[in-house]
């Protein structure tokens, strides 16, 4: 059970948006992945411009449960 999902942050560290690349097939474990994603106020970010570019704009994260 897993899920990838795109997620694109500002340069300020704010989301700007989150999307399903892969789903789990499950909706309710992908919302919910969605949805933790979304719960995030500010992303830690760094203030180097094309470290930013080159890392953080937009990646790719998958979400798996804990066993």
């Amino acid at each position: 059970l897993s899920v990838l999902l795109r997620i694109r942050l500002l340069p300020n560290g704010e989301l700007s948006s989150v999307s399903v690349l892969e789903t789990s097939g499950h909706v309710s474990f992908d919302k919910s992945a969605v949805s933790a994603v979304r719960s995030v106020t500010v992303f830690p970010m760094t203030t180097d411009s094309s470290i930013f570019d080159k890392n953080f704009r937009q990646f790719s994260m998958r979400f798996t449960p804990e066993e």
